[in-house]
């Protein structure tokens, strides 16, 4: 498989001459040293600096605006002049990115759209899909075997989840895959989870609310989670999620649970270590930096700012200093797990913060003090009111209602996090198919 992967990497319309200089080292990203890690982004924005103004009229004109030239030496001072790139730049004009001809196009996702926003297209060649992307391994980052049934419950339809996950499984590391999907037409949770014990299913790869209501379906069919299934290991992506909502997956399913970072556009952006404490870097694929949202500066480490990602490896549609509209961090500093590749740490989405009264929450943070409530489930939503949030939530399993509970759940979440609450308890709420959607504006008459 993996000389597959390398095979078409290496006869791609991109000559990748950076990847083939650091072929040995990229073998496992995670065994680079810092120096190795610094040489080896240089020369890879270099490069694909140099490919997109060979090849795209939009790129070459924003490069030359900034004095750009591929027979001169790029500097960090020289790539920060570079125009950022908006989700409005890519949606307005669909090919506005598009580096290879038409025909070279193989495949086509588009964004799930659930910012309201247009979506964006983005278009892969065959190196894309099987090359590339494939070919630098994540090492201790990303460990499975070729003896391990990957349950892959994320949509396949029109978002990059589902295919991008089980490309990587199946072809980088030749384990087989279960596509389950997430809750369409053919994919309802019962017949998942049933899929997943009959093929003794160890791997899940899912987002947040999804593992929640596959839990429901094993308990609405008379599975134990515990007993009659041997998940072991849990990737959770696609959606924000606390660490204090990770214990109660890992809790209830027994099983180890990391999280995933990733984006349609950019690709895998951040993946967990077994410390489960931030986000290691690709830094293969992608050059990451955090900046000022207002002024566009870009920040010191460990200064929060908005997340802006450069995808190296592209080959269709590259992506140059692309605005996530997410906030974070990053930290230099070694991991416990002895990976040298810095660390990331999310701090929500910029367009996400719960605003009540003229004071901002963060809607991660408001999250992890509501899981660490004994007597809150799994599943919750809040509607922001201009002088208070109402929480919808449901109770734990092991919970049973008293008059005053809301009260009591309500104080301990503000005296944590200072937001202004109503809790309103819920029997059940209902799955509604999408991407959860934790955070509602209401409008007052």
């Amino acid at each position: 498989m993996n000389n597959l992967a390398e095979y078409i990497c290496f006869h791609g319309i991109r000559d990748f001459s950076v990847l083939k200089e650091y072929q040995e080292e990229m073998k496992d990203i995670t065994k680079m040293s810092g120096e190795e890690i610094v040489q080896y982004q240089d020369k890879a924005l270099k490069d694909l600096l140099d490919y997109v103004y060979e090849r795209n009229t939009y790129y070459r004109s924003e490069l030359d605006k900034i004095g750009y030239r591929p027979d001169g030496k790029l500097t960090k001072q020289v790539f920060e002049k570079l125009r950022l790139t908006t989700r409005e730049t890519i949606s307005t004009e669909r090919d506005i990115l598009r580096c290879v001809e038409k025909e070279d196009i193989l495949h086509v996702h588009t964004s799930t759209g659930t910012s309201g926003a247009k979506s964006n297209y983005i278009m892969y060649t065959v190196n894309d899909l099987y090359g590339s992307d494939l070919l630098p391994k994540m090492g201790d980052l990303f460990e499975l075997k070729r003896t391990d049934v990957v349950a892959i419950a994320l949509p396949y339809e029109m978002s990059s989840a589902g295919q991008s996950f089980q490309r990587v499984v199946q072809i980088g590391y030749g384990a087989t895959v279960l596509p389950v999907g997430k809750g369409g037409a053919y994919s309802e949770p019962k017949k998942a989870i049933q899929l997943m014990k009959d093929m003794d299913c160890n791997v899940l790869f899912s987002s947040p609310s999804y593992t929640v209501e596959l839990m429901r379906a094993a308990e609405e069919e008379g599975i134990d989670l515990l007993n009659d299934l041997k998940i072991d290991q849990i990737w959770l992506t696609g959606e924000g999620c606390s660490d204090a909502f990770r214990k109660k997956i890992e809790k209830k399913w027994e099983a180890d649970a990391r999280f995933y970072y990733g984006s349609l556009e950019c690709g895998a952006i951040g993946i967990e270590c077994k410390e489960k404490n931030g986000y290691h870097i690709p830094i293969s694929h992608i050059y990451l930096e955090i900046i000022d949202p207002e002024t566009g500066e870009v920040l010191e480490d460990g200064e929060v700012g908005e997340i802006v990602v450069t995808v190296l490896l592209k080959e269709g549609t590259p992506l140059i200093r692309y605005r996530t509209q997410d906030l974070g961090f990053l930290d230099p500093q070694t991991c416990d797990c002895g990976i040298e590749l810095k660390k990331l740490f999310l701090r929500g989405r910029k367009i996400d913060q719960i605003e009540i009264d003229g004071n901002a929450y963060a809607p991660i943070y408001v999250e992890e003090m509501l899981m660490r409530q004994e007597e809150v489930g799994e599943n919750y939503y809040i509607n922001v009111y201009p002088q208070y949030a109402e929480i919808v939530i449901e109770l734990s399993s092991d919970t049973t209602y008293y008059e005053g509970i809301e009260e009591v759940i309500s104080s301990k979440v503000e005296f944590a996090c200072g937001i202004p609450n109503k809790i309103v308890v819920k029997e059940r709420i209902p799955y509604v198919g999408k991407k959860a959607k934790r955070v509602n504006y209401i409008k007052e008459e």
